[in-house]
């Protein structure tokens, strides 16, 4: 075989795997850009309701201190008063 028709061959096979390399990574780049919309969303969701919870509840923040109780150790007095700060700061 004559080295060139193999160069050749050569040079057009990796300009096709760049393609298909191109192409992979553009739908992969696409599926991660769905993934992170379709979590958005989701979040999005989530914090409407619990704005709708917040807003039903009478005293929210013995709800929001009984609930840290559960998930931190020692931590809600803190987070009461963060969570109070933030409050009057977004008033």
């Amino acid at each position: 075989m004559n080295s060139k028709i193999v160069n050749n061959q050569f040079a057009e096979v990796k300009q096709l795997l760049q393609l298909h390399y191109e192409n992979e990574l553009s739908v992969i780049e696409l599926e991660i850009a769905d993934r992170k919309q379709a979590e958005q969303e989701k979040d999005s969701v989530k914090l409407k309701e619990a704005i709708t919870k917040l807003q039903s509840l009478s005293r929210p923040l013995i709800y929001i201190g009984s609930i840290v109780e559960w998930f931190t150790a020692g931590e809600r007095n803190n987070i009461l008063y963060a969570f109070t700060y933030m409050q009057d700061r977004l008033s």
